[in-house]
Order: structure tokens, then sequence, then C-alpha cells
């Protein structure tokens, strides 16, 4: 018989900060450490977030109609 590890999760003190972003089509869910201060997780996803963000907006638009090969 296999015994599973019951975790407390009412004790949140040993583990770091949790939060999701959102701006349109981009997300990003965020698990800071333990030992990371929340002001840096945040600060470090927040860059993460505008890099994720400029790259989407960079990229052009798809196409509804086909391409045609040159001729």
């Amino acid at each position: 018989m296999m015994m599973r590890e019951e975790r407390d999760d009412s004790d949140r003190s040993e583990r770091g900060a949790r939060f999701f972003l959102r701006s349109g089509d981009t997300q990003l869910r965020i698990v800071c450490g333990n030992r990371e201060s929340t002001q840096s997780c945040v600060d470090a996803a927040l860059r993460m977030f505008d890099r994720l963000q400029s790259q989407t907006n960079a990229r052009p638009p798809a196409s509804t109609t086909p391409a045609q090969p040159p001729q």
C-alpha cells in the first residue's frame, strides 16, 4: 500500500507568492521562490511579461488568404 504525503495548504509560510498576469492574448503564471522577495519576483515577472508582449505585438497578423508563389 502506497502512502501519499499530505501537505497542509493552510501553512503558506514555506511557499513563495503566486500570481497570474494577462493582457489580451498574453498570459503569464508566476510562482516565486520561497526565499525570493515578492518585490524582486514581481519586477522580474513584469520585465518578462513586457518582453512577451513586445514579441507578440511585433509579429505581423496572420494572413487569411493563401500566399501566391512568384511567377
